[in-house]
């Protein structure tokens, strides 16, 4: 399993990170332009993302628009983002659980090929910016005929 990780180049000297940059799967990248950010989803094979706590995150939304199997905690606005067709949200400390889903996303193929159909279709349907801008007007609209 090769990790890439996207982490502000001022994060590295922190203790964990440091520890994590020891192992060879792991790849660093900083200062990504978008289309390089994008390149990195695009070639990846899933999207892992441990969070404490979370409104949403750009970095899944932008994952799931790329067709990744998420894995990440159930926090926040996380789940309002995410569906079970693709997306598996665990407790925060849950690490047994999101290393086994590691693995097994690692193994198989064709849970990979489902799970990342299933993440591009849901963000065309729930979170293109039409949809978006649907939902939102949907919202202004109510409050202000309330």
């Amino acid at each position: 399993v090769q990790f890439d990780l996207i982490v502000p180049d001022s994060f590295r000297d922190h203790l964990r990170f440091n520890r994590i940059s020891r192992h060879k799967q792991v790849r660093w990248h900083f200062n990504l332009s978008d289309e390089g950010l994008r390149e990195v989803y695009q070639r990846s094979r899933a999207f892992f993302l441990p969070l404490l706590d979370a409104s949403t995150s750009n970095a899944l939304v932008e994952a799931t628009a790329c067709g990744l199997p998420v894995l990440t905690n159930n926090v926040g606005g996380i789940p309002d983002y995410t569906h079970e067709s693709f997306a598996e949200l665990f407790p925060v400390g849950e690490v047994d659980g999101m290393v086994e889903a590691i693995l097994k996303l690692a193994e198989d193929d064709t849970e990979v090929k489902e799970r990342g159909s299933a993440a591009r279709d849901f963000a065309l349907k729930n979170l293109s910016w039409p949809e978006t801008a649907r939902q939102t007007l949907e919202v202004y609209h109510k409050v202000l005929n309330d």
